[in-house]
């Protein structure tokens, strides 16, 4: 027998409720029925017989292990069970994770402005894949490891996302991790001019001078050298 779930991620692991269960019969008498156990429960129903092919569709699981056996029956009062097919039913989505300035370098440690462009990535599943959005959950892309990188631009809040798909294929949207503050991405040095113009006033008279720092220049009789 078999168990049909094209949503199924890893063998015996399925986010869907209702199985489909298949599998083969014959019997030299007419097979009269086929039922279904999850575990020591029979199922309510039977199979759908048709020439030597069985299937059976399941009521609505709860979540946890589930181990499914056939059993058919003959006209002739004759019966024979098949082996289990174990299979896990993971229907709960993801409610976890959250995401934060790996460094908010700068003068302040909190105001979400840096020049280190990461995002660390936390309370992912065991098993499942992440992706993250910067635009709102927009779209998406996939992430690896513990990290991903901003470009350097402001993000507002709210902006930027992360969500985790587990391993039976729930696809988080409740609790997604985003940016509760602004963040603010700036990797360029401040600009030094490499010259300046500067001026004073002559007390003795009143008038203004202005001087370049960038050359060896007397403020009038001042005494002072004003550059190199």
């Amino acid at each position: 027998n078999d168990i049909s779930n094209a949503d199924t991620r890893a063998i015996g692991l399925t986010k869907n409720k209702i199985l489909s269960i298949t599998g083969t019969v014959s019997d030299n008498v007419a097979v009269s029925s086929v039922q279904i156990y999850d575990g020591q429960n029979l199922l309510s129903g039977s199979a759908i017989v048709t020439n030597s092919q069985w299937t059976y569709l399941t009521p609505e699981l709860l979540d946890g292990p589930h181990g499914f056996r056939a059993k058919a029956l003959d006209s002739s009062g004759n019966s024979r069970e098949t082996n289990s097919i174990n299979v896990i039913v993971d229907a709960t989505l993801p409610i976890t994770g959250s995401i934060a300035l790996t460094l908010d370098s700068g003068s302040s440690g909190t105001d979400g402005i840096t020049n280190n462009s990461q995002m660390t990535v936390t309370g992912v599943e065991s098993g499942a894949t992440w992706e993250y959005s910067f635009n709102s959950g927009s779209t998406w892309t996939a992430g690896t490891g513990a990290n991903f990188t901003l470009a350097s631009g402001i993000y507002p809040a709210g902006s930027i996302k992360m969500r985790q798909t587990d391993a039976a294929g729930n696809v988080q949207t409740t609790n997604i991790a985003t940016n509760t503050g602004v963040i603010t991405i700036d990797k360029t040095p401040p600009l030094i001019l490499s010259t300046a113009t500067m001026s004073y006033v002559d007390l003795s008279n009143g008038v203004a001078t202005q001087f370049n720092t960038g050359s060896s220049t007397y403020a009038n009789n001042l005494g002072i050298n004003i550059g190199t």
